[in-house]
């Protein structure tokens, strides 16, 4: 059954199961850039505010994520690692899934070096001529 397109695995509260496809909707999040170079990472974020961020699939290692911040010396970028069951970090806080990741990194900071928090980066103003 974890093989047909009609059932997706979920995790909710510490639990997890199949749900049917029917029952979900899947979105988008604004900072998931999929295949996105490093470099092409840092021209977005360079002009941006501190915390502003995007994660995409990582160039060095195909099938893992990497975490690209604007700091205030410049961009870093964090490789998002996977313990045995799957789990998702960056240190030492563990998370089911890269939304949780997010979310805790909003409030907690990304580095060790300096404090830096996550925020959403905010889309280009667009000036209209009038």
């Amino acid at each position: 059954m974890e093989d047909d397109m009609n059932w997706y695995r979920a995790e909710l509260d510490g639990k997890e199961g199949l749900i049917p496809s029917n029952y979900i909707e899947m979105k988008n999040h604004d900072w998931y850039y999929g295949r996105i170079t490093r470099a092409d990472a840092e021209k977005l974020l360079s002009n941006k505010h501190e915390g502003a961020f995007l994660i995409r699939i990582s160039e060095s290692s195909p099938g893992d994520f990497s975490l690209s911040v604007k700091c205030s010396d410049g961009v870093q970028h964090f490789k998002v690692l996977r313990d045995a069951q799957g789990k998702f970090f960056l240190w030492v806080v563990k998370f089911s899934s890269l939304n949780e990741l997010v979310d805790y990194h909003r409030t907690a900071s990304v580095s060790r070096s300096q404090e830096v928090k996550l925020r959403e980066m905010v889309p280009e103003e667009v000036s209209l001529v009038c």
